[in-house]
């Protein structure tokens, strides 16, 4: 499937932006009305429609419980309709219950227990984030873990290039200058001047010898950043720069030098690829950043991550390991997505970086081009943000359900409908005005 996608060839790209996005948010989607309902199930209650996508039904099916399965139209949501709801939102209604026999108004959403209903709604974000976890797990088991010390893996170098370093060797110093981590090294090449024949001194079996090896940080693209404009340029993971604005760049430090120094216009910029020297148009971009010191700072970026000239070899993880890693990333996403919404709030982040479905679906294409390791993490990172995003306590989001609960459980008696219903509206009014605002957005960017 994934390698299918990263081989279509399309009409700028517009295939590959709808099934890459079709995935994502096919599968996030998907999980969180499965956990709404599946737990409803669990809890007694029967749910009339499960649907992926909205609009137009393209195919449906009933099953034998009586719930219509459906994929409509427009991919961007779902939604599941639980016996006794008015409408896909779960809007509650006395009257709605009248027209059901006895024994459907008992298995409806509105005469179940409250915690029954606050576990059905809860559950939607909470598979959301059981997901993410899964797919980080899955990611550190298949990828494992570097080993402690400075033994090699894969040499990183272009096509066609020797060097006498190679995987297996353990690196004691560079230059004369004595190592002992990766971070060392790569500390160190921030600011030593790039040679194109580094000396490594490294143990090699029982021998301790001096060999030729690249520069520990060359101007490589580890990663190309989605919605960037080395993404945009059709940059790709694995080139190695030569030039940019006519500028020779030997190491990683020089590019960034370059980058500084040039405006947002368009500028030539030269790569080694497969062993190719090719040379094309990139435009530069201002782009919020995220300094070492985890200051928020404007820069014109090309949107590319650099990497080590070498990997370091890999061990297996356990299992035990890689869950906790899994937990870990998962909290970050939530951690960074709390971070980013107080940073817009104090004005240190543009509300201009707001991403919309438009944004989701470029950012998927983009990340596909670079292999399904980095889509399934992707599916991950927006699995965990869709959880997030709904918990906030909005009338139409699962959050603001389970504050109406919470509120029945404290004072006894349901919120008053009116106010449910205008804070409803203003709250429906709100997002609506944000996803267009985001993909007015997206819309720039794109033709950007």
């Amino acid at each position: 499937m994934f390698e299918m996608i990263e081989s279509i060839p399309v009409f700028g790209n517009g295939l590959l932006v709808v099934v890459a996005m079709v995935i994502v948010l096919g599968t996030v989607v998907s999980i969180h009305e499965y956990g709404h309902y599946i737990v409803g199930r669990w809890c007694g209650i029967d749910a009339d429609v499960f649907s992926i996508g909205f609009g137009k039904v393209i195919y449906s099916r009933y099953d034998k419980r009586g719930t219509k399965w459906q994929v409509a139209a427009i991919p961007l949501g779902g939604y599941v309709k639980f016996r006794g709801d008015l409408d896909a939102a779960s809007t509650q209604g006395k009257e709605n219950l009248a027209n059901l026999p006895p024994e459907e108004a008992a298995r409806s959403f509105p005469t179940a227990p409250l915690y029954k209903r606050a576990l059905t709604v809860m559950a939607g974000p909470v598979f959301n984030f059981i997901l993410s976890i899964v797919i980080f797990t899955g990611l550190g088991l298949y990828s494992g873990q570097a080993v402690d010390d400075m033994t090699l893996g894969k040499v990183i170098a272009p096509k066609g290039t020797q060097y006498e370093i190679r995987e297996g060797d353990k690196i004691l110093a560079v230059d004369g200058v004595e190592m002992n981590s990766f971070l060392e090294m790569a500390e160190w090449a921030a600011t030593a001047e790039a040679n194109k024949n580094t000396i490594y001194t490294v143990e090699r079996g029982n021998d301790r010898i001096d060999v030729t090896g690249p520069f520990p940080a060359p101007a490589y693209a580890a990663a190309i950043m989605p919605v960037s404009a080395a993404s945009s340029a059709d940059m790709r993971a694995g080139d190695f720069i030569v030039s940019l604005d006519n500028k020779e760049v030997n190491s990683f430090r020089q590019l960034v030098e370059v980058v500084k120094t040039v405006g947002v216009g368009e500028i030539p910029i030269t790569v080694l690829r497969d062993g190719e020297k090719l040379t094309f148009p990139i435009r530069p971009r201002e782009q919020v950043y995220e300094n070492a010191d985890g200051e928020i700072e404007t820069r014109i970026l090309l949107g590319i991550s650099g990497g080590n000239a070498f990997e370091p070899a890999i061990i297996p993880v356990g299992f035990g390991t890689a869950v906790s890693n899994g937990v870990s990333r998962t909290w970050a996403v939530i951690s960074g997505s709390v971070r980013g919404i107080k940073l817009m709030f104090q004005g240190a982040i543009s509300p201009k970086n707001l991403q919309g479905p438009v944004g989701i679906a470029h950012m998927s294409s983009d990340v596909a081009k670079s292999g399904w390791i980095s889509l399934i993490a992707l599916i991950g990172i927006i699995s965990t943000a869709i959880g997030f995003l709904n918990l906030m306590p909005l009338p139409v989001l699962d959050g603001g359900h389970l504050v109406q609960f919470a509120y029945q459980g404290v004072v006894g008696k349901p919120m008053n409908e009116r106010v449910v219903r205008y804070a409803t509206v203003v709250s429906l009014s709100l997002l609506l005005t944000l996803m267009l605002y985001s993909t007015s957005n997206d819309l720039v960017r794109w033709f950007q």
